[in-house]
């Protein structure tokens, strides 16, 4: 608001106070006072007049609608250890509640004002059973609700390592942190059976004779197995991919379209040509010189592992071009005109007419009107399945004869 005053003379020095404490000085002054005051103005070299005041009510402004967005909302998690950093978009102060009593679940915060973020951090689920919290969000009567869901571990009592069928083979490296190890055991067909694991990594003594010098892998000491986590045995297919080409058979410079299905629907596909990778995808365009072999592995095809198809791609030789060219006539006069054709190199044939190396005109057939004896070449290209080729039309223009017949004339000289 902008308080002014008027009167006092053309000397006057006028000054607001406020609660006794000056404010400004001034015949006017901006202010924006919180609550209800009342302000003074004194003036000096007034003349007779004396000091006056003014009463500026304020009237409050309703508070601001509170906001309150949470994200994310669904979380699911499974039985390892997980956290999540939570937004919480807001323009008042916010609280999180409702975290379980067993403390499996925490939160970094317990609240804040505005906009911010706090943490939930699960610890690892040891149980066989599922569990679920619902985090809310409270702020200025607005909530929302985390759902938090936890999958059951799948560690079962083992008993004795050696309940287990000798002839398995043991794979063993570190995942993840390197203080958490985890033992893998395959059988022949390549079926995982089980996963071991202790708090030092341990491979179990009773499956040391079967440790396989696979690349990646490792030992560490030996001691007594605990627990294992049973898995769905997955043994190796081959998708049921079926591949093909078409056409299997072509000549060089010329494509063929490889194609394969099976799988699933999260199948990706790899093609590869001499263990090199040429491309990707359920079909792929090649344009081999020779004759090639090619492979297409699948991956995230379901149950089963990477796979592999054959597709053989057979590619011959280019044939020769076989082009026909004529003149008609073939010998002319000079100042007559010979048409030049040429025949043989498919529908999607392009002719070029040339003499001495620079093109005198394209097609089938040219007419032309040499003043001398001329070569003339023509060059073929788009001639399907043959290269390139040119022929030689010679056009003989004879040198024009004098004959003198008998009369009467005289000559001067």
């Amino acid at each position: 608001s902008t308080l002014t005053v008027s009167g006092g003379g053309t000397t006057a020095t006028y000054t607001w106070q406020a609660g006794g404490s000056v404010v400004g000085t001034g015949s006017s002054l901006s202010v924006s006072p919180a609550t209800t005051t009342t302000y003074q103005v004194e003036c000096t070299s007034c003349g007779s007049c004396t000091a006056v005041q003014v009463t500026l009510t304020v009237t409050p402004l309703p508070p601001p609608s509170a906001q309150l967005e949470v994200t994310p909302s669904q979380l699911s998690w499974s039985s390892s250890a997980n956290s999540q950093v939570i937004s919480v978009a807001s323009n008042v102060s916010w609280s999180v509640s409702g975290l379980p009593a067993s403390g499996w679940l925490t939160a970094s915060a317990a609240g804040g004002s505005g906009s911010g973020s706090f943490t939930l951090t699960a610890a690892p689920n040891p149980t066989t059973t599922s569990r679920t919290a619902y985090v809310v969000v409270s702020s200025a009567g607005l909530s929302q609700t985390i759902t938090v869901s936890q999958a059951a571990s799948l560690l079962v009592d083992a008993g004795l390592c050696s309940s287990f069928v000798n002839g398995a083979q043991v794979a063993y490296r570190s995942v993840g942190d390197v203080a958490v190890k985890v033992v893998v055991l395959v059988d022949a067909s390549g079926c995982r059976r089980a996963v071991w694991s202790n708090a030092e990594g341990e491979v179990p003594r009773d499956w040391l004779p079967y440790i396989t010098a696979n690349a990646g892998f490792t030992l560490s000491s030996i001691s007594s197995c605990l627990k294992f986590s049973l898995e769905p045995c997955t043994t190796a297919t081959n998708c049921n991919l079926v591949a093909s080409a078409s056409p299997n058979n072509i000549t060089a410079g010329l494509s063929s379209t490889l194609t394969v299905s099976g799988g699933s629907s999260g199948s990706v596909y790899t093609w590869k040509s001499g263990g090199i990778v040429v491309g990707t995808g359920s079909s792929l365009t090649v344009s081999p010189n020779a004759t090639m072999i090619y492979q297409v592995e699948c991956s995230n095809c379901g149950s089963c592992t990477a796979a592999q198809v054959t597709v053989a791609v057979n590619v011959s030789a280019p044939t020769a071009c076989t082009l026909t060219a004529t003149a008609l006539p073939a010998s002319i006069a000079a100042g007559m005109s010979s048409t030049l054709t040429v025949n043989g190199g498919g529908s999607a044939a392009a002719y070029s007419w040339k003499v001495g190396g620079s093109v005198v005109g394209t097609g089938s057939s040219l007419s032309v009107s040499p003043g001398s004896t001329t070569t003339y070449q023509v060059e073929c290209t788009n001639c399907g399945s043959c290269s390139a080729a040119q022929v030689v039309v010679t056009i003989t223009t004879p040198t024009p004869s004098v004959k003198a017949c008998p009369g009467t004339g005289s000559l001067s000289y």
